[in-house]
């Protein structure tokens, strides 16, 4: 029955996802390892996934960095505290405060911005931060920043002489016996690897119909996350996680060094969720009702056409990992597959969650009636469990965006692919959400017919020729939109996500309020258009004119 259950649920995951195949470990309290695989490695060949199928495990290669440094820590050549630059000395921001060191890196408290991936190599990237400019103290600020951790692993390579993947395969993949995995992405292991799938258009939202295709290939070895596993490997460097924190030393790492690793990073400005926080390459979950008390160690892996999952489930004696060739719509797997294999004494399986009708709205009535803009009029017309926009004579069933919430509507139709409806409610509680009040779609906002539509805020002129549509080569983020939004630029990703843009200098602050480190510049004007944009950290995206 557990099997059957466990498969179900692998199954269901796959549904309306970009990912193909998905193969996941568990061990059990009783010490049994299951592995289950659904779908396929190779969709066009027909492939499917096995046991042996390698995956790339994304950001989970952060903690075999983070164990690394506790080695060259406890030997002596690496101290956490000490600046950056006196293992890298090139190693250069722009800052008036006191130096980055490693455990700012290992921490992601460096004040760095999340990095874009935007070179072939973590040397160039990691080179060019010396045009960011830092505004917060390192230690102030918790901001997730990749590019934080290639620096981490060249710091490392330069002070053993070694390059990641021997770092990587001889302190830590061998001596655990992780025999099927490789520290770096080559094009060698190619044949081996599940063939990764992303949306087929990187520049919207995505529909069900839309379809996937075969991820953008790449070669890479860098901190931020570049080890190869198949399923059973991963399950193996999770139990090696649970056996080192209940006690078990080990040469590769001592229980005492993971718990330093697991430590808060004692920020000036801590998350508002007290429940979850982030270590050395490695995240942690509290008990809420014992205070204080770790109940889970985990972390997420994501790259271009693979996404991972690991946790420790200490309360329940468990360890799960899954691993997928694209995204999976609903991340709950983790915690169904957690909730069922964690179950003692022939306890009844957890009441399975509804698989989501992207069609039905119990809330209909919540966004229906004339909306206007200051260009059209639109009409959210709600019937049953249904919700449709009218717009002419057209009338086009919404739908929501998978994994996006109840914040964002789409709509199949030409005239509405490129952005969501995002739905702006009176007030922010999500137990008790006040009406809606709003809808953007794109830099257009539409108010309720009964509401005086305010005139546009002012903006700078020359701000008309920064909106438009950016593209770069980047498979990491291949395009976003510059809009103006009541007076605001803002930068929209394709699912939809809108951070403002907020003048600083000769830029943009990339976000009105912290983290917000990322900067970015409208660079050349040909005619009445920016030519294209630059982030601090080096990544280019070309202005670039769709239809």
């Amino acid at each position: 029955m557990l099997l059957e259950r466990i498969d179900m649920l692998a199954g269901r995951a796959l549904d309306g996802a970009t990912a193909q195949g998905v193969a996941l470990g568990i061990a059990t309290p009783d010490g049994e390892r299951l592995i289950r695989t659904a779908g396929y490695a190779n969709r066009d060949a027909q492939l499917p996934v096995t046991e042996e199928t390698l995956f790339e495990i994304g950001s989970i290669s952060k903690s075999a960095l983070a164990i690394v440094c506790m080695q060259l820590a406890a030997e002596g050549r690496l101290d956490l505290h000490a600046p950056v630059t006196e293992y890298l000395p090139w190693f250069l921001v722009q800052s008036e405060f006191a130096p980055i060191t490693t455990h700012h890196l290992l921490a992601h408290t460096s004040g760095l911005p999340g990095g874009h991936t935007h070179r072939p190599h973590a040397l160039h990237e990691v080179w060019e931060l010396r045009n960011v400019r830092l505004i917060f103290p390192p230690g102030a600020v918790w901001d997730y920043s990749n590019v934080g951790y290639d620096a981490v692993g060249l710091l490392v390579e330069a002070i053993t002489g070694q390059t990641f993947a021997q770092l990587m395969t001889e302190r830590v993949l061998a001596p655990l016996g992780l025999t099927s995995s490789y520290a770096s992405v080559t094009s060698a292991i190619r044949p081996r690897l599940a063939v990764g799938y992303t949306a087929q258009f990187d520049d919207r939202p995505m529909l069900p119909w839309h379809g996937v295709a075969p991820a953008t290939w790449l070669e890479t070895a860098v901190g931020s996350g570049s080890i190869v596993m198949n399923v059973s490997d991963l399950l193996a460097y999770a139990e090696f996680l649970k056996r080192t924190w209940t006690g078990e030393d080990s040469p590769v790492l001592t229980s005492a060094q993971l718990r330093e690793m697991v430590r808060p990073p004692r920020i000036e400005q801590p998350a508002a969720d007290e429940t979850h926080g982030y270590g050395y390459g490695i995240g942690w979950e509290l008990d809420p009702q014992q205070p204080g008390t770790i109940r889970a160690l985990a972390h997420s892996g994501g790259m271009v056409g693979y996404t991972t999952d690991l946790i420790v489930d200490l309360d329940r004696d468990l360890c799960v990992v899954w691993l997928a060739n694209g995204s999976i719509a609903d991340r709950a797997l983790t915690t169904a597959v957690r909730e069922t294999a964690g179950l003692r004494n022939g306890e009844p399986f957890p009441e399975l969650v509804a698989v989501t009708d992207r069609f039905a709205f119990t809330d209909g009535a919540d966004y229906a009636g004339v909306w206007r803009s200051r260009e059209r009029s639109i009409e959210l017309v709600a019937e049953g469990t249904t919700l449709a926009l009218v717009a002419g004579d057209e009338r086009i069933p919404l739908q929501w965006p998978p994994g996006r919430g109840t914040a964002f509507l789409l709509a199949d139709h030409p005239e509405w692919w490129r952005f969501p409806l995002e739905v702006v409610r009176d007030g922010d509680e999500p137990d008790t959400p006040g009406p809606v009040i709003k809808l953007h779609h794109g830099g257009e906002t539409f108010h309720r017919q009964n509401t005086e539509l305010p005139e546009p805020p002012a903006h700078p002129e020359e701000w008309d020729r920064f909106a438009g549509l950016y593209r770069s080569y980047n498979p990491w983020g291949g395009a976003i939109w510059i809009v103006i939004r009541e007076g605001t630029l803002m930068l929209l990703y394709a699912s939809g996500s809108a951070t403002p843009l907020v003048p600083e200098g000769d830029g943009f602050r990339v976000g009105e309020s912290a983290p917000n480190a990322d900067f970015l510049t409208f660079e050349g004007i040909a005619g009445e258009q920016a030519v294209f944009l630059r982030f601090e950290t080096g990544a280019e995206y070309s202005r670039f004119f769709p239809e």
